[in-house]
């Protein structure tokens, strides 16, 4: 009997189950390596994340592009040539993208009929015999008048022939008058012939490039039809878009930075404001500022880029509370 009881008291006295087994030790340090660099991570990006967004300004205003704001590139320049009278092109030397300066020839009309017309009226304008005719006629009748009148005085003449003395001196004198308005006249016309004579030629009145040639040798066009059209591009201009409140910042004078978004090597240009309109566009709330350009490098006009006025971004950045 004590036997027996011996036995189950010494009986154990709790049994684990056949699925749970010992983790070894090294496998467990490592799981609570990992479990202790993931919560770390997080914390990090946590607070990373937190400290930019606290970090990063809020625009100044809605609307506002920290980045410029859109504008194309424009000629500062653009003139359309043509002739104010009809004819026929005979002489057109220049192409399109040749660079031309003020002078010149640009194109030029068969002006043989009008050169002659010229040299015609030349002729006229320097002949003065009408006017030295008028002024002997005058001497001769002022000569008739004196001996009249001395025999006037010796009543050897009767008054009648007096007056008609004095009469005739005096339609001399008008006629001296006529010769010399007639004179002025051929004069005057002489300068008209050779003004259209002028007009038969083009020349450039700018330094530029020719953009276009609308016409050949040999075509004949009617007057004011284009010839040529030539723009200016150094300086560019660029009207820009900028909303109100920052353009009635943007003064005169002060600099413009220019972004080129179709120039590969994408270097800033630096320009000039011309001048800000005076009239606001209340639908857009913007005004427009225009911006010159210097271009030695002859970038060509219609380039598309963004433009940033510092100086006005730091003045509204001191008067935004």
């Amino acid at each position: 009997m004590d036997s027996i009881m011996c036995r189950h008291e010494s009986a154990p006295c709790e049994t684990r189950p056949a699925t749970l087994r010992r983790i070894p030790p090294r496998t467990a340090g490592l799981v609570c390596l990992v479990a202790v660099m993931a919560v770390t991570f997080l914390g990090a990006a946590t607070f990373s994340q937190s400290s930019s967004v606290g970090r990063a300004s809020p625009p100044l205003f809605d609307g506002y592009r920290p980045e410029g704001y859109p504008s194309i590139s424009n000629p500062s320049k653009t003139i359309t040539l043509a002739f104010t009278q009809s004819g026929t092109i005979e002489r057109l030397p220049v192409v399109e993208s040749q660079t031309v300066a003020p002078g010149d020839l640009i194109a030029q009309l068969d002006d043989q009929v009008q050169r002659l017309t010229v040299e015609a009226q030349r002729l006229t304008a320097e002949d003065n015999s009408a006017v030295a005719a008028a002024e002997k006629q005058a001497e001769l009748a002022l000569y008739d008048l004196e001996n009249v009148k001395e025999l006037t005085a010796l009543d050897s003449a009767a008054p009648r022939e007096l007056e008609r003395a004095q009469a005739e001196y005096a339609l001399r004198m008008i006629d001296i008058t006529a010769a010399k308005r007639d004179h002025a006249q051929a004069g005057i016309m002489l300068e008209r012939e050779a003004a259209s004579l002028n007009d038969m030629t083009l020349r450039s009145p700018i330094h530029g490039i020719v953009a276009r040639v609308a016409v050949q040798e040999g075509e004949t066009l009617e007057g004011l039809q284009p010839v040529a059209h030539i723009v200016a591009i150094d300086p560019l201009w660029m009207d820009v878009a900028v909303p109100v409140r920052l353009g009635l910042l943007v003064e005169p004078g002060s600099v413009a930075i220019i972004h080129w978004r179709d120039v590969p090597a994408n270097v800033p240009s630096e320009g000039r404001v011309l001048w800000v309109s005076t009239v606001a566009d209340a639908a857009s709330s913007s005004i427009v500022a225009r911006v010159e350009i210097e271009n030695p490098d002859r970038l060509p006009a219609g380039l598309h880029g963004l433009v940033q006025f510092p100086e006005a971004e730091d003045a509204l950045r001191r008067l935004t509370p």
